[in-house]
């Protein structure tokens, strides 16, 4: 690859993740400005989902291993009328189990949108910083590689 191209790379790589960032703040910020009322909710089910993965053996072969990957369903009840929701996304980590309780945050106009992640999970102010350090960095690189042309 050459230089240009790879600046170039590097330019939109920064840029796209400096914006992911962005709008995940934005998203967030969203959320728990319309999500203000609370109910309490129940798992109900765990969802599972498998994938095959590669990986590397100590002895340097590449094999392949069934992954399992979960993700939590729960209902809650707002004004008599049960609604049943899922965490958007799954992780190799079973956190919870069948019957533990949690404390939601929903749209009092639209109980369907609920929050979870934003006010039980560091991944919502993390992710989006790391995002933008990383597209940061990399527009740094770019730029460092320009004036180094020079």
């Amino acid at each position: 690859m050459s230089e240009t191209t790879s600046v170039f790379v590097e330019i939109l790589l920064g840029s796209i993740t400096i914006i992911a960032g962005i709008i995940m703040i934005f998203r967030n910020k969203s959320r728990k400005r319309t999500c203000t009322s609370i109910a309490n909710a129940k798992v109900i089910d765990i969802l599972e989902r498998e994938e095959n993965e590669e990986y590397e053996t100590i002895s340097g072969r590449t094999e392949m291993r069934l992954k399992t990957y979960y993700c939590p369903e729960f209902e809650y009840t707002v004004d008599g009328k049960t609604y049943k929701k899922s965490f958007s996304t799954y992780s190799n980590i079973q956190n919870m189990k069948i019957g533990d309780e949690l404390t939601i945050y929903y749209n009092p106009s639209n109980p369907t949108q609920v929050d979870i992640s934003a006010r039980y999970d560091n991944s919502s102010v993390t992710t989006p910083i790391i995002l933008i350090c990383v597209g940061i960095l990399l527009l740094a690189v770019a730029i460092f590689t320009i004036l180094n042309a020079f």
